[in-house]
């Protein structure tokens, strides 16, 4: 058991700095990137070029914008892979609130007439783009689903005149921080989640005696 902050604080800021002096550490931190556009196509396009001509990619396999896809299925496998409110997440995939997914913006992976994933963004000026969701179902990730899926939301994204995307990633998303490296992306802000471990008491009573 333990004790949690009650929000993430900036890596090295003075909350930062209250919250250790009561005893907490960092338990997770989030790190908040911007990853410009312009590398997408030079790296991601002669691999995808690649994988279609070995037969890599499945016949059955199609990528759709959002609003051609079942909303249903969508949340399903967000609930699925990431978590989160189903209420708000229908709300965003049908454009209710503040924060919705871009429709157009958003791209989804079908196979066999299934959704195997997806990335979902939405606008946040003329130019830049906030990528809210970035999954792909396990029976294809790592492969050749989550190359074309960048490079058509990617595609998509430039046709729009988007320049930039901006993203968080925690630090189980090894896989993304590695991409955007490699991408030539910059890690902008850090920030933490500070908690206190709870001694149990019978390990207390054990070290007094």
């Amino acid at each position: 058991e333990a004790i949690y902050a009650t929000q993430k604080v900036d890596v090295n800021s003075e909350a930062m700095r209250a919250w250790a002096a009561f005893g907490f550490s960092p338990c997770e931190t989030v790190e908040h990137h911007e990853l410009p556009l312009d590398q997408f196509e030079p790296q991601l396009a002669p691999l995808y070029d690649r994988m279609r001509q070995k037969g890599k990619i499945p016949a059955a396999a199609r990528i759709i914008p959002l609003f051609d896809a079942d909303c249903s299925e969508v949340l399903r496998l967000h609930l699925a892979t990431m978590g989160g409110d189903p209420m708000t997440l229908s709300q965003k995939l049908r454009g209710e609130v503040n924060g919705s997914f871009t429709p157009r913006l958003s791209r989804v992976l079908i196979i066999d007439e299934r959704v195997a994933g997806f990335i979902l963004g939405h606008l946040v000026s003329p130019e830049i783009a906030y990528v809210d969701a970035n999954v792909v179902a396990p029976e294809v990730r790592g492969s050749w689903a989550n190359v074309w899926l960048k490079l058509e939301a990617t595609r998509e994204a430039m046709r729009w005149g988007i320049k930039q995307f901006v993203f968080t990633s925690f630090d189980h998303y090894k896989d993304t921080r590695s991409f955007t490296d490699r991408m030539r992306g910059v890690t902008v802000r850090k920030s933490v989640l500070m908690y206190l471990p709870l001694v149990p008491a019978h390990v207390s009573d054990a070290d007094s005696g």
